[in-house]
């Protein structure tokens, strides 16, 4: 699998959170985070840790896995970095 770039996993987590009616803030508070780092994480401006990407995904009510997944098959536009 390939590893997705910062910008691919946010969008991956904003269309998952925009496709369960989620506001920023809502995830965030479901995630124990705050809404400036959802807002910068879906931007791919910010890095997160597996304990971060935990807790949107359970936030979101889909694993882990499944948000890399989603991520890696978005395309890239060349935006953010790699997640190494």
């Amino acid at each position: 699998m390939a590893q997705p770039t910062l910008a691919q996993l946010g969008a991956a987590i904003r269309d998952v959170r925009s496709q369960r009616s989620l506001t920023i803030e809502a995830l965030a508070d479901e995630a124990e985070l705050h809404a400036v780092s959802i807002s910068r994480i879906e931007a791919g401006e910010q890095n997160l840790t597996w304990t971060a990407l935990a807790g949107i995904a359970s936030a979101l009510d889909v694993d882990m896995l499944e948000l890399v997944r989603l991520a890696t098959d978005a395309p890239s536009n060349g935006a953010g970095r790699p997640t190494r």
